[in-house]
């Protein structure tokens, strides 16, 4: 049940990243953490994510990383993340 919770949010995940123009760059990922990262994914566990650039954030992704984060609180998913 658990590593299929995290399965299922790894889906929505990626499929909100991707509508986004900086997903198609490699200096930045979204990197799944914590418990969430070993695909272990209880119930009323936060989503932890770590958003990691390559040598800080560029002034064009400023706007739609906030838009990322908004739409994932949107959703009323728990996020824990940091840059």
């Amino acid at each position: 049940l658990v590593r299929s919770r995290a399965d299922t949010v790894d889906t929505v995940l990626r499929l909100i990243w991707n509508r986004y123009p900086f997903s198609d760059s490699a200096d930045i990922a979204l990197i799944a953490v914590g418990g969430y990262g070993r695909g272990e994914l209880h119930p009323h566990s936060d989503i932890d994510l770590l958003i990691l650039t390559r040598a800080g954030i560029e002034d064009s992704w400023h706007e739609d990383l906030g838009a990322f984060v908004t739409l994932l609180w949107d959703l009323r998913l728990d996020i824990g993340h940091s840059v």
